[in-house]
């Protein structure tokens, strides 16, 4: 990152507009001006189209996205957890402890991800709300890297929607699929 970083700026660029970076902390390595756009602020009014704040809860399904599981329950006024996610660094392959320490029996879940791509960590926080009693899933996503054969597995798990941006273009449709347009936030930031 530092690498790419320093590439970027001594090409000549000076300001970096970054939407939901995975690691906010890595673009410290930019000399130049970063401006941040919190894409979390638009969520809450799409996912009141489909969840009943009431009965919700925001999910991360890591220990690292937990800030931002909490910021998002913050704006949708409900509650927020985490599962516990390990991945096996010689094959890759992910689990997660199913001993939650809360119920989601009835409820109303959003698992909220920076980055979806395989698709593993969504499907499989996916099957463990419904083996637990959720009602409903929806997912938010901020950068959609799945093609369509990925959508379509996150789907047959039981989700109900999955919200993206368009930080990286989609090229599905689906009435299960609501994309939402960053570039006029991001050209309003660009002065």
């Amino acid at each position: 990152m530092k690498t790419i970083l320093g590439l970027i700026h001594y090409s000549g660029v000076n300001k970096l507009i970054v939407v939901e970076p995975h690691k906010v902390e890595a673009l410290g390595f930019f000399k130049g001006e970063i401006k941040l756009l919190a894409w979390l602020k638009r969520l809450p009014k799409l996912i009141n189209e489909f969840v009943d704040n009431s009965n919700s809860i925001v999910l991360s399904p890591d220990r690292g996205g937990l800030e931002r599981a909490r910021k998002l329950a913050e704006f949708l006024s409900t509650n927020y957890a985490h599962l516990e996610k390990s991945r096996n660094r010689d094959t890759g392959e992910v689990s997660m402890n199913e001993d939650l320490g809360f119920d989601l029996t009835g409820k109303e879940v959003i698992i909220i991800d920076d980055i979806i791509s395989t698709g593993g960590t969504i499907r499989l926080a996916t099957k463990i709300a419904k083996r637990k009693g959720a009602k409903k899933v929806i997912i938010a996503c901020i950068h959609p890297l799945f093609n369509s054969e990925t959508f379509s597995k996150i789907l047959e798990e039981g989700v109900d929607h999955i919200i993206v941006s368009n930080t990286i273009p989609v090229g599905i449709t689906s009435v299960k699929l609501k994309v939402i347009d960053v570039a006029k936030n991001i050209a309003m930031r660009v002065s």
